[in-house]
Order: structure tokens, then C-alpha cells, then sequence
């Protein structure tokens, strides 16, 4: 299985555009190329071809086979977050540094970015966009993901998990999120992994 997970920068027709473009090249390429590295190159250029080039996406492509191994490629975005199904929770940070889309031509090339992992049954992962880790309460803290987060997902059924988590958001800054955001949890079964439940927002991909 493969996923993609980004979130355009600024709002407006234009921001839609760019997301709807991540997503048709994304979906173009995700099932004839091998490599998640040509998918973000394909991606990046189908931006230069088809928007004014004026806006970067952050994002993750990311790939589970059966056998449970996950690679990943985090172009800026911010790092999923691993539950593991003894309870222990530990963000998913990328071995190295990429650009967001629209500002990859900055960096070197990325075959050697990939950060990789082994799953096992029972483990969630949450990807999310920055309307969750930016959402800020009434002191201006930013919402701590980990600590509030990772409980929540703990027990239930996916569904259940993300509506605890907005609820816990919605808590925390005291009314509903002002940005843009998106969330997609995983699971994965022993054999294959799949996407069990998802909220999108607005200029998310």
C-alpha cells in the first residue's frame, strides 16, 4: 500500500489547485513507479507544469508492504506519529531533511532519504497536517501532540480514536481549529495495512 499525505501552503482557488494536482500525479504514479523517490519527482513536476509556482506543499509518501516494512519520504512535513502495539508511542522522524515539493530543486537528491521502518500487527500510524500541531490555545502553547495524542489512540476503533483526538484539539484551544488540517490513521494488520479512517480539511491532500 501507498499513501500520500500534504498540505498546501496559504488558501484560495490556488491552494486547491496545487492540492488537486499533488493528488492526480501522485495517483498517476503511485501504481506504475517502484520507486517513492520518482513518485516525488513526478510530483514536483507536475506542480512545475500545471500551477504558477508560487506556493510549496509539504508532504509524506509513504509505502507498507504485507511483510510490514515502511518507507517513508518526508518532503517538510510534519513527522507521523507510531503507535506500537505494545502501548509505546515515538514520532516518526525522517532520517534526513527534504525541501517541500516546490522547493526540492534546493536539496540533493533523495534515494538515499528514505526512512525506513519494520510494523507489526496492531501498530497506528497517525500522519497529520500542521492544522493539528500548530493549533494553538489561549496562552498561545502549541497543541503537544505526543503526550495528548498518543493515548487517545490507544483502545477502540479508528473511528473512534480520530474523534477523540479532534474532540481533545477542540479542548485544548478552546474552540474549533482556525487552520486548514488533515488526519489519517493507519493500521496495520498483519498482512496488509489500511487506511481505517481519515478526516480531510481544506487544502489538504
Amino acid at each position: 500500500m501507498r499513501l500520500v499525505i500534504a498540505d498546501v501552503q496559504g488558501k484560495g482557488l490556488q491552494t486547491v489547485r496545487c492540492a488537486a494536482v499533488v493528488l492526480a500525479a501522485f495517483r498517476e504514479a503511485g501504481h506504475e513507479i517502484e520507486d517513492l523517490a520518482d513518485i516525488g519527482r513526478r510530483i514536483e513536476a507536475a506542480l512545475d507544469r500545471r500551477t504558477d509556482g508560487q506556493r510549496f506543499v509539504t508532504g509524506i509518501l509513504a509505502q507498507i508492504s504485507p511483510a510490514g516494512h515502511f518507507l517513508m519520504l518526508n518532503h517538510g512535513h510534519p513527522p507521523p506519529l507510531l503507535l506500537t502495539h505494545d502501548g509505546e508511542i515515538s514520532s516518526v522522524e525522517a532520517d534526513e531533511t527534504i525541501p517541500p515539493f516546490g522547493l526540492s530543486a534546493l536539496a540533493a537528491p533523495v534515494q538515499d532519504s528514505v526512512t525506513r521502518l519494520t510494523l507489526h500487527a496492531g501498530d497506528r500510524l497517525l500522519f497529520y497536517t500542521d492544522g493539528l500541531s500548530e493549533a494553538r490555545n489561549g496562552e498561545g502553547r502549541f497543541y503537544p501532540v505526543i503526550e495528548r495524542v498518543g493515548p487517545l489512540l490507544r483502545g477502540g476503533s479508528p473511528k473512534e480514536s480520530l474523534a477523540r483526538v479532534r474532540a481533545d484539539a477542540a479542548d485544548f484551544t478552546g474552540t474549533q481549529p482556525e487552520d486548514d488540517s488533515a488526519l489519517l490513521l493507519v493500521e496495520f494488520t498483519g498482512g496488509q495495512a489500511v487506511p481505517r479512517d481519515q478526516v480531510l480539511g481544506e487544502g489538504a491532500a
